[in-house]
């Protein structure tokens, strides 16, 4: 047996058919006639290496999370989308604004990964949680982006304009997400509303650097 941490699942060796690690004792009694000892030793040394291993590998950026909660706020944070005609083969990483790479950290996303998908593993009392650092992750990327660029707003507002569309981009992706008052459940946020959104923030956007006026540049509501 081989492990897959990161999902959770296991490849059987004489099948090749994949499974939850919890199944693996009885498919191999069962499919492969082990005894109870044979398949419980195997178990024991599958949950050893996962064990030994102790982490959930992101597949597309390789970080490497202690568990499902932290792994659940990666995705969240970085690959949150509604999934419709995304695939990480297709995926492109957002680039620019150099001085800025802590930003582009917590901000590039590759749209892969649907939202419904990710919600399953995050327990219902830490899904506020999760909002919240998202929230703060934003204003934090929004302090430092402008720190950076504001000076780039004088040089060159063409210039200026192309970085902060990029990563405003990337916040809009962010808040797509939204959490229900009343349920606590995880939403996505209309098509139609996103793009009136998008719309009316690059009006802004537009408007403050022609103006050169930092204090219209504030970070997209969540």
């Amino acid at each position: 047996m081989s492990s897959g941490v990161s999902s959770g699942q296991a490849t059987c060796e004489v099948c090749e058919k994949v499974m939850l690690c919890r199944n693996v004792s009885s498919h191999l009694k069962k499919m492969h006639n082990y005894t109870t000892e044979q398949a419980e030793e195997v178990k024991k040394t599958l949950k050893m290496e996962t064990m030994i291993e102790g982490l959930i590998i992101c597949p597309i950026y390789d970080d490497q999370f202690l568990n499902k909660e932290g792994f659940a706020g990666h995705c969240l944070m970085n690959h949150s989308d509604d999934g419709a005609d995304a695939t990480s083969e297709g995926a492109v990483p957002v680039t620019g604004v150099e001085e800025s790479q802590e930003v582009l950290n917590v901000l590039d996303v590759e749209t892969h990964i649907p939202a419904a998908d990710i919600e399953p593993i995050v327990p219902a009392q830490e899904r506020l949680g999760l909002r919240k650092m998202i929230r703060n992750k934003t204003e934090m990327a929004y302090a430092t982006v402008m720190e950076n660029v504001n000076v780039q707003v004088k040089e060159d507002s063409d210039e200026a304009m192309q970085k902060l569309t990029m990563i405003f981009d990337q916040m809009e992706v962010i808040s797509r997400i939204k959490t229900s008052a009343r349920s606590g459940e995880l939403q996505m946020v209309p098509r139609t509303e996103r793009a009136q959104l998008r719309k009316k923030r690059r009006a802004e956007m537009k408007a403050a650097l022609e103006q050169q006026d930092p204090e219209m540049l504030g970070p997209p509501g969540l």
